[in-house]
């Protein structure tokens, strides 16, 4: 649905021909050239414009003016072209030209907030169109512009239904609607957010009224046709639904909402298992929206991919086709152009939320191509199967943080210092703005005229950050743009002597790889919904055991069990050296506790624990792994202990872990009253190696990760903004590897926010850990790393001598107590490993990350 398209087409003129104007002789020369693209508009003459614009000097009020009305205007077309990140460029540009010179009497509301916020949605950009329109109610409350309002919740409301916030969406319709109870637009929109979250009743009820009143209302039309086929309805929905494609063809509708509804008859007939009429209907769809389709094509040419969502999703249908009539295939060329889009759209984002969001979406396609894979791989024995699948399923491994830390890593000796110095100060005040709009609103106290000041700074540092981004991306290196073969991966783990496994959990299918020097196994776990049910059943009741102290002490029969069920479950190979790639709720697992046998032993330090057999590493995924840079020989090492003195929150035990640290490392320390946040900010990126050993909290669904300072508590939002290069963060407190698990992206933990500012490696927990305990850990950890063992050399190491310590008793020997900490990070090396020093800097130089799935093999693909 495009909003206020009817409006936007009638200013598309207006605003060229507006008698308000002051102009030079200099402006009215402009205008002409405008004038000429205006009466013959195409994407070629929309370059030249935005060349010509790009290069006119303008200095004088009505010069700037008449930029930004020029812009305005180019975005538009831009738009109107399909060519939605230009489109975005040129009204962001004209937004900040507007804002920085202080520019008035034009109606930017109409002309600028609005298509933009609309072009944010459209490319997925969510958050940075939750912010946008959120920005244009407030002023058009200001304004008392009540038009420009009610398009502003109607924009919202469809903002949150794209996220998947039905509810709150239905709260802003039912909002607006007290407003303008007779807004068709809103009210359609609402009856769609109730039949989203299964409230079929009501939307049923509101549809029924909406056409009552208004027969004619296509949407209410097409809503009531999906509808029906949720309710079994069948034959009668898809009559339904094509008889709006009837009414659709009598009207000037756009081809974006025509081929919209295509798809959703192209879904029921996909359902009814009317397979040629769902081809055709993706025919159709292609007809609509890609310029020069020709219907003799089977499949659309890479020339012709663009950044649109419908488009995504009727990729993703055509694959479906493919795949039921037998052709694997073709089905991974669709789905391959699906990802390619995707990317595409992804372009231009650049707030994290924004690319979080949409990951989801990928993981579902991702899983559907590795089932192809598998198949394929089981019935040809091609090795350009299993390497596409490996390959895909690295790809899927946390792609916006690994998008995050690879951007970092490409920076070095690339652009100068004071860009990057600006765009870490945009960064952190980003966050801090950010923190400061979402307490203002969970305080119930919002003052709309600080709440609209506060969303002008951060949409205005959001704009900076977005042109900071386009500033390093055009000067930056681009060879990065590689990946490994199957050879060269089990070349690299029989080098380290290690053995890599990576899991990928989808919703009907559990796959395993495993790296070794003997090749790469491509295993599947689970091939059915009920199968990785189980297994994910597996893993909640062993993760319960450590819930607190005593859950495993007071049953250690069953813990040894569920230990030895969920070990078997996972199929995990017997190595010297293990990396564990997690996926989903893997990531709260800590794999060193498993048992590789079953055990009746009542003495924890007798029991076959894994990490006793394997020295347990973690990563991310291998292409973060594997990029790595020589170790420094002198660290500096930052410790920050709060301690909380006297309060119910006091660590007495931390103390001595300060005194130790400063002890065997000689750090810089900051304790009790010192140890503040403000410190922490100031200080951290001065340091090769930070220690935080305070409490720390993983969130809830309205309040992120975060870890307590002497002062005050640091949110995920602030750690974001840090910019960090440290080898080595150790997170010294509970629950830093826990928070919200988001499907496709992982966890949202502290632990992963200081991957995501830049920590090469880091050390955290899975749950809430013992004081003393941890203190005595993190001592012993220090002793073994001091001496050249990598983190995860020391954390074995620390491991066995705790179970092995005879002054510890047998009750403080439970995993609990040893097996919290868990370290993920990059390939570690020491000088007593610096004879492979020239493979890792290989790796580097040759730039694993970037190229996109199967963009190697698809000429192979047929």
């Amino acid at each position: 649905m495009e909003i206020l398209k009817t409006i936007l087409c009638g200013l598309a003129v207006l605003l060229f021909t507006s008698a308000s104007f002051a102009q030079t002789e200099g402006v009215e020369e402009v205008y002409k050239k405008l004038d000429a693209f205006i009466a013959a508009p195409t994407p070629k003459q929309a370059d030249e414009l935005n060349t010509f614009l790009e290069r006119w000097p303008t200095t004088t009020n009505d010069e700037h003016l008449a930029k930004v009305i020029f812009y305005c205007n180019l975005g538009y077309f831009q738009s109107d072209f399909l060519q939605f990140h230009k489109a975005i460029r040129s009204y962001e540009t004209a937004k900040q030209l507007f804002q920085k010179e202080r520019l008035s009497d034009y109606d930017m509301l109409n002309a600028c907030y609005i298509p933009l916020g609309n072009l944010y949605t459209k490319t997925n950009a969510l958050a940075e169109a939750e912010s946008s329109i959120k920005e244009y109610i407030l002023l058009a409350r200001e304004d008392e512009d009540q038009v420009a309002q009610q398009a502003g919740l109607l924009n919202l409301s469809i903002v949150y239904k794209s996220k998947g916030s039905y509810h709150e969406a239905i709260a802003i319709l039912e909002g607006g609607l007290k407003l303008s109870p007779e807004d068709i637009r809103m009210q359609e929109q609402l009856a769609d957010n109730y039949f989203k979250t299964g409230a079929i009743n009501d939307a049923t009820t509101l549809v029924k009224e909406i056409l009552a009143s208004n027969p004619d209302q296509l949407f209410a039309m097409q809503l009531m046709g999906e509808i029906l086929w949720e309710l079994q309805e069948r034959v009668q929905a898809i009559s339904t639904l094509e008889r709006v494609k009837v009414f659709q063809n009598t009207r000037s509708l756009g081809r974006r909402d025509r081929a919209k509804l295509n798809l959703i008859l192209v879904k029921m007939y996909l359902g009814d298992g009317r397979v040629k009429d769902a081809s055709a209907g993706i025919n159709e769809v292609y007809a609509l929206l890609v310029p020069n389709y020709s219907d003799a094509q089977e499949q659309l040419k890479d020339t012709q991919l663009f950044p649109e969502n419908t488009l995504i999703e009727a990729l993703e249908l055509q694959a479906q086709i493919f795949e039921k009539n037998g052709r694997p295939k073709k089905a991974l060329v669709a789905y391959q152009q699906a990802f390619v889009v995707h990317d595409l759209l992804q372009v231009g984002n650049q707030l994290q939320e924004s690319k979080i969001l949409w990951q989801s979406r990928n993981k579902e396609r991702s899983e559907r191509c590795l089932s192809l894979l598998y198949a394929l791989y089981q019935n040809e024995k091609n090795p350009i199967w299993l390497e596409q699948a490996l390959d895909l399923d690295q790809r899927s491994k946390s792609p916006v943080l690994s998008e995050a830390r690879r951007w970092q890593e490409q920076q070095t000796g690339v652009i100068d210092d004071s860009t990057l110095q600006r765009m870490e100060i945009v960064r952190f005040n980003l966050s801090k703005v950010a923190i400061k709009m979402r307490e203002a609103v969970q305080s119930n106290l919002v003052d709309e005229l600080a709440m609209k000041a506060l969303q002008h700074r951060y949409n205005k540092l959001m704009l900076e950050q977005r042109s900071l981004y386009d500033e390093i991306n055009a000067n930056r290196d681009q060879q990065f743009e590689t990946s490994f073969g199957l050879t060269d991966y089990s070349d690299l783990a029989a080098k380290r002597g290690e053995t890599w496994v990576s899991y990928f959990i989808g919703n009907n299918e559990l796959f395993q790889f495993i790296i070794s020097e003997k090749g790469v196994q491509f295993n599947r776990l689970a091939s059915s919904n009920e199968e990785v049910k189980v297994i994910l059943q597996y893993i909640n009741e062993y993760n319960i055991f450590f819930d607190t102290a005593s859950q495993i002490g007071n049953d250690p029969n069953k813990f040894a069990s569920t230990s030895n069920r969920l070990y078997h479950a996972l199929a995990l190979p017997k190595t010297n050296k293990l990396l564990i790639i997690p996926d989903g709720t893997l990531s709260f697992v800590s794999f060193q506790s498993l048992l590789t046998e079953t055990s009746k032993a009542i003495l924890f330090s007798k029991m076959p624990f894994l990490i006793k057999e394997s020295e347990i590493l973690y990563a991310i995924s291998l292409n973060d792994y594997l990029t790595v840079t020589e170790d420094k020989n002198t660290k500096s090492v930052l410790g920050f202990f709060p301690v909380f003195s006297n309060s119910t929150k006091e660590l007495p035990y931390s103390l001595e872990e300060s005194n130790t640290l400063q002890k065997i490392m000689k750090a810089t320390i900051f304790k009790e009253e010192r140890a503040t946040a403000s410190q922490f900010i100031e200080s951290a990126a001065q340091f090769d190696i930070l220690h935080i050993s305070s409490h720390a909290n993983g969130g809830t669904f309205t309040h992120p990760a975060s870890v307590d300072f002497a002062d005050r508590t640091l949110t995920l939002d602030e750690l974001y903004g840090l910019p960090l290069s440290s080898e080595l963060v150790v997170l010294s407190a509970c629950e830093t590897g826990v928070g919200k698990a988001i499907k496709g992206e992982g966890v949202q933990s502290v632990a992963r926010a200081f991957q995501y500012s830049g920590a090469k490696n880091v050390l955290f927990s899975l749950w809430k850990v013992n004081d003393y305990s941890t203190a005595w850990l993190m001592e012993h950890f220090y002793r073994e790393y001091k001496e050249g063992m990598t983190s995860t050399n020391s954390l074995q190491k620390i491991a066995m001598d705790y179970l092995t310590d005879d002054t510890i008793d047998n009750a403080k020997k439970s995993p609990y107590y040893w097996a919290a900490f868990v370290s993920y990070g990059k390939a570690e090396t020491t000088f007593q490993d610096s004879k492979y020093l020239w493979v890792y800097l290989a790796i580097l130089l040759s730039g694993i990350a970037g190229f996109f799935l199967f963009r190697r093999q698809k000429n192979v693909i047929n």
